[in-house]
C-alpha cells in the first residue's frame, strides 16, 4: 500500500477536488491501516471519469473503498510526476504498487513536441513481463459483448487481453455529399494499404493531396496489425515507409484544428476532413452539416492486410498479483459502461455529453456512439451553434465505422523514436539503408534487451 507523504498530499488534493472516490482518509496514525485498492491515473485526463465513477459508487456501491493515486500534471508539476514515476516503477518491479492502471498513450499523435515522461515506456515489453492480469478472464463474456468488435473477439478467441483500450482513434477519410463518385469509391475501398492509399492519392489529385497528408504521421501504427516492432520487421513495410515519406513532404502532415474544419464545411469544399477523427471535429461534423442539408461520410483508412487497425488512447490494466480483482472488475465495468462512456463535462446538465476517454477518442461501448448523437438531437448544441438533427442513416454510417475497426494497437513512448529515426529521412538527408537499418536496431534486433 501507497502511504509516504506525497501520495497522501496528492490524495488529500483529490479528496478536496471530490475526485478520490470512496475513499477512507485516516485522520490519526493509531487508526489501523485498511487494506484498500489503489488506483493510478493521469490527473490531466480522468477528472471527468473519475467523477463518473464517484455518482456510481455512491449510489450502487456505498461500501466500495478505494484510493486515487493521480499522476501530477507534466505542465504544471514536471518534476513531482518524474519522482512519482521512478518510485512506482521500482514497486511495481518489485510486484507492489497500484492496482488499477488508468493511463495512456504518448501524446505524440497529436503533440509532437510533447516530452512528458510516461510511467510504461515500452507497453509491449510491460505486457510480456507478466505486469498485467489478463482481462479476458477478469470481465465476463456479457462484458466484452458488450465492447465494439475489434475487443470483443478477444474472449471469443481466448487471446489475452493485458491492457483494455477506453478509447481509440482510426485514421479517418471524411468527406460530403459533394465529393466525386471517383474520390468516394476510393475512399470507401478496402483493399490493403499500399493499395488503396496510392489510388486515394491519385483520385485527390493536386487540389486535395495536402490534405491526405494528415493521414501521414501515424500511418506505421494504423498500417499494422500488431506491435509495432512486427509492422516494422514485415517484408513490405519498406513500401510503406516510402509511403509515408511522400505523405509527409505532401503537407504539414498535422492534424487541422476544429476553425479550419468548421471553414471548410461552410466554403462548400466536398472533401472536409482527414487524419484522426478527434470527439470535436468528427462529431460536431454531423450537426454542423446538417444545419446545411448535408451528410458526413467517411471511411476508415485500412491496414496493410486489408482490416482497419485504430489507435488506443487510453487504457486500463490491472497489476497481476492485485487482491482487489473483484472492486477493479466492478470498477472496469462502469468505465466501460455506456453512461461513463458519453459522460458529460458539465454534470449534472443532462443535454451535452462529451467522451470521457483520454484524447477524447471514440468510445469502446458499441452502444456509446450513438447514444451520444441521440443525445444531441434530443438536447441541441450549446454555446450556440447552428446545429441540424443528425438523421439515422448519419448515426448508422457512424455505428458501421466504429464496427470496420479489426484491431486496436497502443501507442508509447517508442513511436516518438520511431519518428525521431525516420525524421532525417523524411526530409532527404538520410539514406533509405540507414534508415532501415537504425530501425531494425531499435525495435527488432535489441527490442527484448
Amino acid at each position: 500500500m501507497i502511504r509516504n507523504r506525497i501520495f497522501r498530499c496528492l490524495l488529500a488534493a483529490a479528496l478536496l477536488l471530490g475526485l478520490a472516490c470512496g475513499c477512507s482518509a485516516q485522520t490519526s496514525k493509531e487508526e489501523p491501516e485498511q487494506d484498500v485498492m489503489v488506483i493510478c491515473a493521469e490527473l490531466r485526463d480522468y477528472r471527468n471519469v473519475m467523477k463518473g465513477v464517484n455518482y456510481y459508487s455512491v449510489r450502487y456501491y456505498p461500501n466500495a473503498q478505494f484510493e486515487m493515486l493521480w499522476l501530477p500534471d507534466p505542465q504544471v508539476d514536471p518534476e513531482g510526476r518524474e519522482q512519482l514515476i521512478r518510485q512506482l516503477r521500482t514497486q511495481i518491479m518489485a510486484g507492489k504498487g497500484p492496482d488499477v492502471f488508468l493511463l495512456r498513450g504518448t501524446d505524440s499523435l497529436l503533440n509532437p513536441s510533447d516530452s512528458s515522461e510516461y510511467l510504461f515506456e515500452d507497453l509491449h515489453k510491460a505486457q510480456t513481463a507478466g505486469l498485467f492480469y489478463d482481462l479476458t478472464t477478469l470481465l465476463s463474456d456479457q462484458d466484452f459483448a458488450e465492447l465494439i468488435p475489434a475487443l470483443a473477439e478477444y474472449k471469443t478467441n481466448g487471446e489475452p487481453l493485458y491492457l483494455l483500450p477506453l478509447g481509440y482513434l482510426p485514421l479517418t477519410v471524411s468527406y460530403t455529399s459533394g465529393t466525386p463518385d471517383s474520390f468516394t469509391q476510393a475512399a470507401q475501398s478496402t483493399s490493403p494499404l499500399l493499395d488503396y492509399l496510392p489510388a486515394l492519392l491519385n483520385q485527390a489529385g493536386d487540389t486535395y493531396a495536402s490534405e491526405l497528408s494528415g493521414l501521414a504521421r501515424a500511418l506505421p501504427l494504423a498500417g499494422g496489425t500488431d506491435d509495432l516492432s512486427e509492422t516494422i520487421d514485415r517484408e513490405d513495410f519498406l513500401a510503406l515507409l516510402r509511403l509515408q515519406k511522400q505523405l509527409m513532404q505532401t503537407g504539414a502532415a498535422a492534424q487541422p484544428g476544429i476553425a479550419s474544419l468548421k471553414e471548410s464545411l461552410t466554403s462548400g469544399e466536398p472533401l472536409c476532413w482527414t487524419g484522426l477523427p478527434l470527439y470535436d471535429p468528427f462529431l460536431e461534423q454531423a450537426s454542423l452539416l446538417a444545419a446545411q442539408n448535408s451528410e458526413p461520410y467517411f471511411s476508415a483508412v485500412p491496414n496493410l492486410e486489408g482490416g482497419v487497425t485504430a489507435m488506443a488512447t487510453s487504457y486500463v490494466g490491472v497489476r497481476a498479483n492485485s487482491t482487489h480483482l473483484d472492486q477493479a472488475r466492478d470498477l472496469i465495468q462502469i468505465l466501460l459502461s455506456e453512461h461513463i462512456q458519453t459522460w458529460e463535462t458539465n454534470f449534472p446538465n443532462p443535454g451535452y455529453r462529451e467522451l470521457s476517454s483520454a484524447d477524447q477518442g471514440l468510445p469502446v461501448c458499441k452502444t456509446a456512439l450513438a447514444a451520444m448523437l441521440r443525445d444531441r438531437n434530443r438536447y441541441g448544441p450549446s454555446g450556440g451553434f447552428v446545429w441540424g438533427e443528425i438523421s439515422d442513416a448519419t448515426i448508422a454510417r457512424y455505428e458501421d465505422f466504429q464496427n470496420s475497426v479489426t484491431h486496436i494497437t497502443l501507442v508509447d513512448r517508442r513511436f516518438e523514436r520511431y519518428l525521431a529515426i525516420c525524421e532525417p529521412y523524411f526530409a532527404g538527408t538520410q539514406s533509405e539503408e540507414l534508415t532501415l537499418e537504425a530501425l531494425q536496431r531499435e525495435f527488432v534486433i535489441y527490442a527484448d534487451e
